[in-house]
């Protein structure tokens, strides 16, 4: 689970288990221990993230009371080779793009 902080908001834009200990349902405890720990350090907003109606994400973030707010994706076109939409992206593939970018330390 990668959790952020911003100001009285919390986020996890990523939390995955092993398959093998899927049928324990170890990100549920993992949310809540998220959670918990949220509110004792005083965020006022935990934030789930994105994801697609009707998807096995958006499902599991209905079923804690994830209230639905619109989002859109924009760019900023640095040239016309780099802006191109990512509005149809998935979220993998946009994982993926921001990990090329990262520090190599990390």
């Amino acid at each position: 689970l990668i959790a952020l902080a911003f100001k009285d908001v919390l986020t996890v834009p990523w939390a995955s288990c092993a398959s093998a200990y899927r049928s324990l349902c170890p990100n549920m405890l993992l949310y809540w221990e998220t959670i918990r720990a949220g509110c004792q350090e005083g965020f006022r907003t935990f934030d789930f993230g994105r994801s697609s109606r009707g998807s096995g994400t958006y499902r599991f973030k209905r079923q804690w009371g994830a209230q639905e707010e619109p989002l859109f994706w924009y760019t900023i076109p640095m040239d016309r080779r780099r802006g191109r939409p990512v509005g149809g992206a998935s979220r993998a593939a946009l994982l993926a793009e921001s990990w090329r970018h990262l520090p190599l330390a990390l």
